[in-house]
């Protein structure tokens, strides 16, 4: 299933212009992806989801772009996913859930890092590819 939340959380640029629009894109893209994850399911294909990693702090920082990333991101753990893998859990800062670990990151609080990357591999329970 292709990722691209995180880009179309992205590319908005005025809050106060574009925020029923992100919500109505929001609703679009769920229905898409419930419409995907019911045609894999019916063939016996088993899909795992991922949550949006933290971005606070970031160059793509707004309030409204931290809105639609939990809106996705509690989607992705109550659909209708066989397994949910938790980037977003897992790579938080423990002082700010909405910040990445700042070890992990680029220097821009937005891309993990090679720490980072390792520490997502190492969530990843193998079993949930048999």
């Amino acid at each position: 299933m292709p990722l691209h939340p995180i880009i179309r959380i992205r590319n908005k640029k005025n809050e106060t212009s574009i925020y029923f629009s992100l919500k109505s894109d929001l609703w679009e893209f769920f229905l898409g992806q419930q419409y995907q994850l019911d045609k894999v399911h019916a063939n016996g294909i088993k899909v795992n989801g991922c949550a949006i990693l933290p971005f606070q702090k970031s160059f793509i920082t707004d309030c409204f772009k931290q809105e639609a990333r939990d809106l996705v991101n509690a989607w992705i753990r109550n659909s209708h996913f066989d397994a949910v893998i938790d980037f977003d859990k897992e790579m938080a800062s423990e002082t700010d859930s909405k910040t990445i670990l700042s070890n992990m990151h680029e220097s821009d609080f937005l891309h993990p890092n090679e720490l980072g990357y390792q520490r997502m591999g190492e969530i990843i329970d193998l079993k949930l590819f048999k």
